[in-house]
């Protein structure tokens, strides 16, 4: 009985938890508590869209269970950074010009890049 018990509770808390950190948890996404400056005083590694290449990234998942969709999309090297419509991506300029349930586009001055879920 006190097995249910435990199993209860822990389903009672995962209803309370925001989608977002959920999906992070679930992808192994960057722990969003985490501190940053380290114990040596230095700050963490962070990521800006707008220093990546996006030819490096990839599209992880689409949050829509808001009132704006938002995309997680990682990098080659395993960093991740969440783009919502306007979001600057690159260097070149290009800007989120779209979100679907599966998709987002990226256009810029050479053009539209679409990033689909890859199954």
């Amino acid at each position: 009985m006190k097995d249910a018990s435990i199993y209860s509770n822990f389903l009672a808390l995962l209803k309370t938890l925001p989608f977002f950190f959920l999906l992070v948890l679930c992808l192994g996404a960057k722990n969003p508590f985490e501190p940053l400056i380290t114990s040596e005083g230095r700050l963490t590694e962070s990521i800006s869209p707008e220093h990546i290449n996006p030819e490096q990234i990839h599209l992880k998942a689409v949050i829509w269970n808001t009132e704006k969709k938002m995309a997680l999309f990682e990098t080659d090297d395993g960093k991740t950074f969440i783009a919502k419509m306007g979001t600057k991506v690159g260097k070149k300029g290009g800007k989120v010009s779209r979100i679907d349930d599966n998709m987002v586009v990226i256009s810029g001055p050479e053009g539209d890049a679409t990033f689909k879920i890859k199954d």
